[in-house]
């Protein structure tokens, strides 16, 4: 932001409150005062209470929960691509605005926003990982074609999530096999991941890699995993850069 500025980049003044600012994307209920001066903040930190919440899988925030409750259903009915005849994802109201679905026409294609695509990435790879959202990947024919078959339903049933509308999909997927069964998952109340659905030092450690791989060898990899997982070990920042 301060390059930006530097370089002569402008922005509006109320950025932070006006309608659609960040103080309405971070309090949709609209829990906050613009007049009273900022009260002293506690000893307490919030993150020692509630804990690091991880994001699983290489799309944004709104398909996590829709992920899980895909791969809850792979696994099981040992769910394959063929067998599927069509997909329904189920949000909410305030997560399809805030993912413009319904309103008008997206002018840019984030693949990591699609749902569609994420879905379609998970029954034909039963994984998701990052070569999985690029160009090369998502055009060819057969993840265009599964594509297809998986619909977004807004349903005002749908958990809002109050104050937290980042979360996304709801979790509810209805699935349709080709030999007529329905097979659906309940809503979901957090992603795994999220700090009160803590994933083992494993899945952990695959995320790790998935993030890493492209920067370092899989052994230093794990030795800098190993020492951020035993952060109050480490005496000095230059153990970490060594371990990489």
């Amino acid at each position: 932001a301060v390059r930006l500025a530097m370089a002569g980049r402008t922005a509006p003044p109320d950025a932070l409150e006006a309608r659609g600012g960040l103080i309405g994307a971070m309090s949709p209920k609209g829990n906050y005062d613009l007049e009273k001066p900022v009260a002293p903040l506690k000893d307490d930190w919030r993150l020692a209470s509630v804990g690091v919440s991880l994001k699983m899988y290489p799309f944004f925030n709104s398909s996590q929960r829709t992920l899980d409750s895909t791969f809850s259903l792979i696994g099981e009915h040992d769910l394959k691509p063929e067998q599927v005849e069509s997909v329904v994802v189920v949000i909410g109201a305030a997560q399809a605005a805030s993912l413009g679905i319904g309103g008008p026409p997206k002018k840019v294609y984030f693949a990591q926003g699609d749902m569609t695509l994420a879905v379609a990435v998970a029954l034909l790879n039963r994984a998701t990982e990052r070569p999985h959202v690029q160009p090369t990947y998502y055009t060819r024919p057969e993840v265009q074609a599964l594509m297809k078959r998986v619909t977004i339903e807004v349903s005002a049933d749908a958990p809002s999530d109050g104050d937290i509308t980042y979360l996304g999909g709801s979790g509810k997927v209805k699935v349709k096999t080709v030999d007529g069964r329905l097979l659906e998952t309940p809503h979901r109340a957090f992603n795994r991941g999220h700090w009160t659905d803590r994933v083992t030092t494993e899945e952990f450690w695959r995320k790790f890699d998935g993030c890493t791989s492209r920067f370092m060898t899989p052994s230093a990899s794990r030795r800098l995993f190993d020492k951020l997982q035993n952060l109050e070990q480490v005496k000095s920042v230059a153990e970490l850069n060594a371990a990489a």
